[in-house]
């Protein structure tokens, strides 16, 4: 098992999961070699050596606070990991639906079965096909999402074929935005930039709409997702980023998904397991109303 602990701001979670899948195909072919040693065997190369290191009493207590810092937050996440089944990508794609599309939309559905109502939710979008591109944001939580959802939790009466509209009308509405975030074309990266500019400016406090509160709510995320497409089984794993909130990385597969809920174990208004729970049930639900209407 490979694992590595990764600070965000160095680079985006693909680019290290395509470290760790080069890491996994070198560690698993059949005739290891190191790029020093041309040929010689990893495994007869010395033993690596425990770095001692010359420090402070001052620098100790430092690093005791952050230790016991570290060791408090990691007991506060609380972790759920979960192989569902029942599909992979090949239903959604059967159906007409971008795969990645259909679990967004049933992260939305989730969260508003649990807690009443949609979240400001966040999906990195790679804007890596730019020179010093990072990530800009896909929002899922739609007009068109929920119109859906309210007529899935029975708030408007709708049939099953109506149920089905609803969800075609969202998805095309998601699919449409997230073409057009990886294109640059996103909101999140152009309002922060021109947040940041204003603060460099110094003009920051003379602009109201950096200090409206609906400006606040628009970047505070309750719902914090990403995909990390690979070969292999690997996902990463993050906490949510606000204190109510919940992390989702998810990986998919034909036949099946990997996918993590992350939450906080001192907030009692979230729970990881009850939201893969609920999860879980809302993709069965869906799939059901697919197949309904066949």
């Amino acid at each position: 098992m490979q694992a590595i602990n990764a600070e965000h701001s160095v680079a985006e979670a693909g680019a290290v999961a395509a470290f760790l899948v080069h890491m996994q195909d070198y560690c698993l072919s059949s005739h290891p070699t190191c790029e020093r040693n041309e040929g010689q065997d990893p495994r007869c190369l010395a033993e690596p050596v425990w770095l001692k290191w010359t420090t402070t009493s001052g620098i100790d207590a430092d690093i005791a606070r952050a230790k016991e810092d570290v060791d408090r937050n990691v007991e506060n996440v609380d972790i759920c990991y979960y192989r569902f089944e029942e599909f992979g990508t090949k239903f959604p794609k059967s159906q007409g639906f971008s795969p990645n599309v259909f679990v967004q939309l049933a992260l939305q559905l989730t969260y508003y079965r649990m807690h009443g109502r949609m979240p400001m939710s966040y999906e990195s979008a790679s804007l890596r096909r730019f020179r010093s591109g990072r990530v800009d944001n896909i929002r899922a939580n739609s007009p068109a999402a929920l119109a859906w959802i309210q007529a899935m939790c029975g708030e408007v009466e709708a049939t099953e074929a109506e149920k089905l509209a609803l969800l075609q009308t969202a998805a095309e509405w998601q699919q449409r935005y997230q073409t057009e975030a990886i294109n640059g074309f996103g909101i999140d990266c152009h309002l922060i930039g021109l947040r940041e500019a204003a603060r460099e400016l110094n003009v920051l406090d003379s602009i109201p709409l950096f200090s409206d509160p609906s400006f606040q709510k628009a970047f505070y995320f309750p719902l914090s997702t990403s995909q990390v497409p690979t070969e292999r089984p690997i996902i990463g794993i993050y906490s949510a980023v606000v204190p109510e909130g919940y992390g989702v990385p998810y990986n998919l597969f034909a036949d099946h998904m990997i996918i993590i809920v992350t939450s906080f174990r001192d907030c009692a208004e979230t729970s990881s397991q009850k939201f893969m729970n609920c999860l879980r049930s809302c993709f069965l639900d869906m799939r059901d109303m697919c197949l309904s209407e066949k």
